[in-house]
């Protein structure tokens, strides 16, 4: 059964999460041609201070 964990920034709303989910899930169940019931989507969000892009933490980088 394949596990997905996607990290991203929080703030993003409930509806685009449960989106997120089912697109994902099922990119992996037909391209790996398994049942959609194997596919474990997990996602993992965190602050803008808590990640950073080239030492620059998201908060701090231009619009």
């Amino acid at each position: 059964m394949p596990w997905v964990t996607v990290s991203m920034v929080s703030g993003h709303g409930p509806d685009k999460k449960k989106a997120l989910h089912k697109n994902v899930a099922r990119a992996v169940y037909e391209t790996l041609g398994i049942p959609e019931d194997w596919v474990k989507v997990q996602i993992v969000e965190m602050a803008d201070e808590d990640h950073s892009i080239g030492g620059v933490q998201i908060c701090d980088l231009p619009e």
